[in-house]
């Protein structure tokens, strides 16, 4: 059973309340933490212990082999997972036969080019189709901010889109711009307050313009 420690702030006292629940609360933000810190701690047992090529997003863990090996490394995980109590889904498994570009819940896996034969490792990018619908989003999105169309529900969208292809990729540019756009979706009040003033609108438009450049 893994331990969740889950913080609220409490307005009435000006104090930080701390509960401790005995396993994971998926649904409450501070599991997706906890997660990713099991998540690293098991990748690297697979990856530096076994030398299976793994790697854990979330809750999902994706391996990367040939074809021959694949449900060696697959029994292998599985069996690590168990001795920490934790068993897998027999039902989601999925299967991809190797490609130049290799998609794995969206994000894209890559053997670049110039790597000699015998080095065993993959990059680790944002997949094409992915940029191209961010890019309209946020084309869209200014359209219908100069129109007086946009929502802070239509910016929450646009900016979680944005952030996975940014997390995914090999550089952390465009990341300020995003948390601009977020403060513009934090609340009706908030979106409308700013939408007041000039600064603010000529900003919005800029930060999604460096999210375009960025991506």
């Amino acid at each position: 059973i893994l331990d969740n420690t889950v913080a609220i702030f409490d307005a009435e006292v000006n104090k930080i309340r701390v509960f401790i629940s005995p396993a994971a609360q998926f649904g409450n933000v501070h599991s997706i933490f906890v997660s990713c810190r099991i998540g690293e701690a098991l990748v690297h047992g697979l990856c530096k212990l076994l030398k299976i090529p793994a790697l854990i997003y979330i809750d999902d863990t994706i391996i990367v082999a040939r074809e021959s090996r694949l449900q060696w490394y697959m029994e292998a995980a599985d069996i690590i997972y168990r001795k920490f109590g934790i068993w897998m889904s027999e039902e989601k498994d999925e299967s991809h036969l190797m490609t130049e570009l290799l998609q794995v819940l969206g994000i894209g896996f890559m053997r670049p080019k110039e790597l000699k034969t015998t080095e065993r490792w993959m990059e680790v990018v944002p997949m094409p189709s992915k940029i191209e619908k961010a890019m309209k989003k946020l084309g869209k999105l200014r359209e219908e901010f100069c129109e007086g169309k946009c929502s802070p529900e239509e910016i929450a969208k646009t900016v979680g889109a944005a952030l996975f292809l940014i997390y995914t990729s090999n550089n952390r540019k465009g990341l300020r711009a995003l948390c601009e756009l977020q403060e513009w979706a934090s609340s009706e009040a908030a979106f409308w307050d700013k939408c007041k003033r000039s600064e603010k609108r000529i900003e919005f438009v800029a930060a999604c313009l460096e999210i375009e450049e960025a991506l």
